[in-house]
């Protein structure tokens, strides 16, 4: 077992106060491939239309999009394995959107078979905001509805202002054998006047 590994916070922290915050949970099963000649029998039945899927319109192989830190896992490479319906209904959409819109890099980010979705673990990364605010209601908050803006986490100029800033992360990992459990977190968070530069203390 591994156990919940969280991701230190900023070492700046203490210099800003939380506006909003949020987080969910997404339960997969995950396995490596080290052979795509032999893939794990977990998603045997479905390799074959992954291998073509994850390929580019003129056939060639589409990169890989990582692990959780985006880099290649030691095992292998990996893959998450969910019911579609499952998803936060934010990546669904996103996903459904980019199906027609989107370059085949986005586009063909999650495969989706008899109802399953298959991605690499960089997709969650990726997509991060949408993970993170699965249980939100868009309209019922303005600050949580700034948390879903893909641009506010891919937008460097708009992630972080001197005023503001926006603070994705994992919350922490769990895995079981070939089951796992990612907490995402989303945050808005704004900076602590007190500690500007010049501020005179009274």
């Amino acid at each position: 077992m591994n156990a919940i590994r969280s991701e230190p916070l900023p070492s700046d922290h203490h210099q800003w106060s939380v506006e909003c915050s949020t987080s969910a949970y997404l339960d997969s099963e995950i396995v490596a491939v080290n052979d795509p000649a032999n893939p794990p029998k977990e998603i045997a039945w479905a390799f074959p239309f992954l291998d073509e899927y994850w390929k580019t319109d003129d056939g060639e192989d589409l990169p890989y999009p990582g692990d959780f830190n985006r880099f290649k896992h030691p095992d292998g490479f990996r893959i998450l394995r969910v019911d579609y319906d499952a998803l936060p209904a934010g990546v669904r959409r996103w996903r459904e959107e980019e199906m027609e819109t989107a370059e085949e890099m986005d586009r063909k980010l999650i495969a989706v078979l008899d109802g399953v979705a298959f991605f690499a673990p960089g997709v969650v990364t990726y997509l991060m905001p949408l993970f993170a605010t699965a249980d939100v209601v868009g309209g019922h908050s303005a600050c949580e509805d700034e948390l879903m803006d893909l641009t506010n986490y891919h937008d460097p100029v708009k992630r972080r202002t001197d005023s503001a800033r926006f603070v994705f992360r994992y919350g922490g990992r769990s895995q079981v054998g070939n089951s796992i459990r990612v907490q995402t977190v989303a945050q808005k968070e704004i900076k602590d006047q007190k500690t500007g530069p010049g501020k005179d203390e009274l």
